[in-house]
């Protein structure tokens, strides 16, 4: 509610009181409790509703994408294709180098890359790019020369880059266009033109569609860059860069909702999308909004210097709240792992073995030797009581066993009841390995076999 509004209210409910004042002395005094009721009643869940209207609309960060694991260090020009499961990016610093080809990196949310499309064409403004889904095919408007470049992919998403093909659209009449994006079921075009603002609307055939324009000039986006199209709502977003502030309209212009972006970091916000979530616990569902923010550019930064870019997932819903529950949980017992023998000073993985009613623990730094100190002492797998209590020791180190040298940092320990494995992560080589332990049915003896495999 803002402050002229509770003025009005403050104002409303004196005018009332002065009348029932006014009644009491006419013996009106009963009906008017009534009116006095209903009247309150209105004001109380008109000021209510105000207040309810002043919540900030939700927006989190789910996370990051960084350029030292995902090696694009100004991501731009961010799009998404569902049959490649994955987004195409392209890195500003290296399209900055060389502008007359462009190269879109297929990157899935796990940071992975799996394809590299290399196009013989100068994009003018990687902002101006969207993937059309429905179509299957990289859609770039160039504003220089009123161009759409179209490039089909085939049916794993892979561009077809022999398939480059030029529209001449001059007729969308756009002066300064500030991003892409499709609505996926009908696909119309929404073209984000900062002259205006406005949305430049395409409905029907690239050659010869229907354009419609929607104003957004009493919408207070400034320095509007970068539209994404919820296919969740139907409602557009649309980033104002300067102010770092998310805006949410309907499809005739009306804002839903202004989301503040100062929290997370930014500093060179560009291209928005829609995209599946990253989080393998959500429903297949569930989408979220992927930012590529280019960070600093090679002006404030020196070329070999690590890029400051990263992709940001964000939410714009609520986390679900899991049902509450009442419970009293107290702590049975702590073991100090340094003073056991031999001691685990870093300790890190823990399974529990079920059928000897114990606990095997793995140790993931005991064989480093940190400012020439060392607590190596033959061992870095325990069997232990589930009272802490040693039972026996095996050592798997590759600097130190004979027997199984298997890894020196063995992070975590699981078992398997359907094969008596033993699977033990390594956070070095970013390897699991699964270890067999023969016949004898403990880690580290002659009868060991094992394998791994990379994550």
């Amino acid at each position: 509610m803002t402050n002229r509004e509770r003025k009005t209210s403050g104002t409303k409910i004196k005018r009332v009181i002065r009348k029932i004042v006014h009644l009491m002395k006419n013996s009106l005094f009963v009906p008017m409790i009534i009116t006095l009721g209903l009247i309150l009643s209105n004001l109380f869940v008109s000021t209510s509703v105000s207040f309810a209207q002043d919540n900030p609309p939700v927006i989190r960060e789910i996370r990051v994408m960084k350029a030292d694991r995902t090696g694009i260090n100004q991501p731009m020009g961010l799009v998404f294709s569902s049959r490649l499961n994955a987004f195409y990016v392209l890195d500003a610093r290296e399209w900055r180098r060389s502008p007359t080809v462009a190269d879109l990196v297929g990157l899935t949310v796990f940071e992975d890359r799996i394809d590299l499309a290399r196009i013989e064409a100068a994009i003018q403004d990687p902002i101006n790019m969207v993937y059309d889904n429905k179509v299957n095919r990289l859609l770039i408007l160039q504003a220089q020369g009123n161009q759409l470049l179209e490039v089909l992919a085939d049916q794993n998403g892979k561009l077809d880059l022999a398939t480059l093909t030029r529209h001449n659209v001059v007729y969308f009449g756009v002066q300064n266009p500030q991003g892409l994006t499709l609505d996926p079921v009908s696909g119309d075009l929404f073209i984000l033109d900062a002259a205006g603002p406005r949305i430049v609307r395409i409905s029907g055939a690239l050659d010869n569609g229907t354009v419609s324009v929607l104003d957004l000039g009493s919408s207070g986006i400034a320095t509007p860059r970068g539209i994404a199209f919820d296919p969740s709502t139907g409602h557009l977003h649309v980033v104002s860069q300067s102010e770092k502030k998310l805006f949410e309209l309907t499809q005739s212009g009306d804002r839903v909702a202004m989301r503040d972006l100062t929290g997370f970091g930014l500093q060179n916000p560009q291209e928005i999308v829609f995209a599946p979530s990253s989080d393998q616990t959500d429903d297949s569902s569930q989408i979220n909004l992927f930012l590529a923010d280019s960070g600093q550019n090679d002006v404030q930064a020196t070329s070999d210097s690590q890029g400051t870019g990263q992709i940001v997932e964000l939410s714009l819903t609520q986390p679900v709240v899991a049902a509450a529950a009442t419970f009293i949980s107290s702590i049975v017992k702590t073991t100090d792992l340094s003073k056991v023998s031999p001691p685990s000073p870093d300790p890190s993985g823990l399974t529990y073995w079920p059928s000897r009613n114990s606990l095997v623990m793995s140790d993931g730094e005991v064989e480093e030797t940190v400012n020439n100190i060392t607590h190596w002492q033959g061992a870095n797998v325990w069997e232990l009581t589930l009272n802490g209590a040693v039972v026996r020791t095996a050592d798997i180190s590759r600097r130190f066993s004979k027997v199984v040298p298997m890894t020196d940092e063995p992070t975590g320990v699981a078992w398997n009841p359907n094969n008596g494995h033993f699977y033990f992560t390594d956070d070095g080589m970013k390897e699991v390995f699964d270890l067999n332990p023969g016949g004898d049915g403990w880690i580290g003896t002659a009868d060991d076999t094992w394998t791994h495999f990379a994550t």
